[in-house]
């Protein structure tokens, strides 16, 4: 983001356009970008003040897309499985002008609808695996791993889950595959 423009060179641009002066020459006589200069006028002439419009910048929700902002919302609080892809596929049957899947997510994130508590709650069961000792081992292979002497070799280990602890291993020299 570039450095905001001092008070001075606004209130300058402010009096030489009011005296008459277009704002592209204003912009070249200055070395301010002309895009730059007529933000400036244009903030001049909606809020009558120079200093920018910091309140503006603390509003959440959207200033672009207004319409589209409270469906979006509503549409994922109806149908909290819904993703942001599927919800901005529903909103491109009635609207163009569309945000993007990121901005969707952040909406559903700000408005506190992005996960139900029911999903949530459905992924952390299925998480737990291997509560109890030998209930579920790990089976582990590391291939072509090289050793200090610059030969290779291949590793595999057993663990368990719930300990952690290795409950065998076995080393051996790499194989080469049968092509047939």
């Amino acid at each position: 983001m570039p450095a905001p423009v001092a008070n001075e060179i606004r209130r300058e641009i402010v009096k030489r356009h009011e005296a008459g002066e277009s704002l592209k020459a204003i912009s070249g006589d200055m070395g301010v970008p002309y895009e730059t200069t007529r933000k400036i006028w244009r903030h001049w002439r909606t809020y009558g003040k120079l200093s920018a419009n910091y309140e503006q910048a603390k509003k959440r929700g959207t200033r672009r897309y207004t319409d589209v902002y409270a469906i979006a919302i509503e549409m994922k609080r109806t149908h909290p499985k819904w993703g942001a892809q599927l919800i901005r596929v529903k909103l491109a049957v009635s609207h163009v002008d569309l945000p993007s899947v990121r901005t969707l997510q952040r909406w559903f994130r700000e408005a506190g609808v992005s996960r139900s508590p029911k999903a949530s709650r459905k992924r952390s069961e299925y998480v737990k695996r291997g509560q109890v000792v030998h209930e579920v081992w790990a089976v582990d292979a590391k291939e072509r791993m090289r050793l200090a002497d610059g030969s290779s070799a291949c590793w595999l280990v057993a663990t368990d889950e719930a300990s952690g602890a290795i409950l065998g291993t076995q080393s051996f020299p790499p194989v080469a595959l049968d092509e047939n």
